[in-house]
This record gives structure tokens, C-alpha cells and sequence, in this order.
């Protein structure tokens, strides 16, 4: 990737910089690990972007405008779009232990009841707040990074920017800006498109999401709310498979 950019001219005047780690530590090692770079000049703002998303024109400067604007801000997701088009959800509630139990049964009754609770917002047409907005784009104040201290690196992949933003939230909250948009060529870095359960890394982060911030038995809460909601699936799965079969049919 040096390489790369030095033949493209991109190093040329200092106009970018690229880092090597020595190990992949995941997403938020990752930035953690630019983040930590001294700079000439002083940043008061830090865009991290995925590598798989790429920005309109005016994206950082409407970003940034707004921000400028709202200093009370501390994060700023904006809207997330696909190759075609399609609208992508990056707005979002902190998961509770009624979300896992929502999000597993994914069944109406449950859904109305919890719907206070279920982690996909509506977008907002408008700038808004939200609980948290996903890491393809985000722009976050330095002394927000600094106050908070960065992204955990105990996560290698997902949450690590929900942990971040609700360690923000107690001071400094997150907003969605619809105006500004990013394709995101989705889950092209992590291979998710192909999932038939997720990998390791995405059950410890959501362990070490539940455990850190809302205590041992609260984690363990959260996973007998999930396996709960996956048997109320189950179940309602094998009453219509009953009640789509013929009479007298024998289930096999």
C-alpha cells in the first residue's frame, strides 16, 4: 500500500500518510493506532471511514459544517447507501437485553411490545440524534477521542462504535445527518454477505459489549433473552410448517 501511493503521487507534500501497525489488531486497533500519530497542525475533528466506503464530493464538508455549527456534538454518522442506491441502516438504539429478545423472535406481538427497544431507528429525515451510528463514516471531535480514550481494542470487529458512543453519550451525543452520503460496498472487508452464523469475533464482541458496560449478569441476561426470542422463531416456524401441511400427512 506505501508503495502504491507513492507511485500515484498521493504522498507527494505531505497530502497522505500511510501507517503500518505490525498486526492486525481489528477495526479500532486499527485507528486507535493513526489516531495516536503526532501532526503538524492541530485537528479538532477525525473522519474514520471503512475501506470499503467511498465519499461523495461534499460529504466531509457538510460534515464538518455541521458539526462547526452544533459544537455540543461529539459524534456525526451520516447516510449510508449502497452500489444501487439502496438505503443502508447506520442509525441505531444501544442494544439492551429486550433488543436480543426483539431481534431473535422477530415476531409481531413481541416486536410492538418492544418497540422502544428495537435497535434499528427510523431514519430521520433530518439531522437528528441517535444512540449510535455505524463506523463506515464517522466524524468525531479529537477532544471527544481524547476525553474517552479512543476505540477498545478488547474488540476485533463490531460494536467497538457502539462502545464508543456510549461511552460519549454521558458528555457528548451522537447525531445522523441524512444530507451527507457514503457508499459502502457492504461487508466487503468481513465476508458477511456469505454468513451462515457469525464468526467468533462477533459473539465475543457483543459478549464484551454487555459484560463492560452493563455488568456480568446483565451479559448473561442479554444471551438467555436472545436464546428465548430464537425459540419463540422456532416454535411459530413449526406451527405453520403444521398448518400448511395436509391432513393425515405424516411430518417426516
Amino acid at each position: 500500500m506505501s508503495r502504491e501511493a507513492a507511485d500515484r503521487g498521493w504522498t507527494a507534500g505531505g497530502r497522505l500518510r500511510v501507517l503500518q501497525s505490525g498486526h492486525n489488531g481489528g477495526f479500532g486497533a486499527g485507528n486507535n493506532a493513526a489516531l495516536r500519530v503526532p501532526t503538524d497542525r492541530p485537528c479538532d475533528l477525525v473522519l474514520i471511514v471503512n475501506s470499503d466506503a467511498f465519499l461523495e464530493p461534499d460529504t466531509i464538508a457538510r460534515m464538518r459544517a455541521h458539526m462547526l455549527t452544533h459544537p455540543a456534538i461529539g459524534l456525526l454518522g451520516c447516510r449510508v447507501v449502497g452500489e444501487h442506491g439502496n438505503h443502508h441502516t447506520t442509525h441505531f438504539r444501544f442494544p439492551t437485553a429486550a433488543s436480543e429478545l426483539e431481534d431473535a423472535a422477530r415476531t409481531g406481538p413481541i416486536s410492538r411490545l418492544l418497540a422502544r427497544h428495537v435497535v434499528t431507528m427510523p431514519m430521520p429525515p433530518v439531522a437528528a440524534p441517535v444512540d449510535w451510528a455505524a463506523g463506515a463514516a464517522l466524524m468525531i471531535r479529537r477532544d471527544v477521542l481524547d476525553a474517552i480514550g479512543g476505540f477498545d481494542e478488547a474488540y476485533f470487529l463490531y460494536f467497538e462504535e457502539t462502545d464508543l458512543c456510549l461511552r460519549a453519550a454521558r458528555r457528548w451525543p451522537t447525531h445522523y445527518l441524512p444530507d451527507a452520503r457514503v457508499m459502502h460496498i457492504g461487508s466487503v472487508s468481513t465476508g458477511m454477505r456469505e454468513w451462515t452464523l457469525p464468526p467468533d469475533y462477533w459473539f465475543a464482541s457483543r459478549e464484551h459489549y454487555f459484560r463492560k458496560n452493563h455488568g456480568r449478569a446483565y451479559a448473561v441476561a442479554a444471551v438467555l433473552a436472545h436464546l428465548a426470542g430464537l425459540t419463540v422463531r422456532r416454535l411459530r416456524a413449526i406451527r405453520r410448517e403444521d398448518q400448511t401441511m395436509p391432513k393425515g400427512q405424516a411430518r417426516a
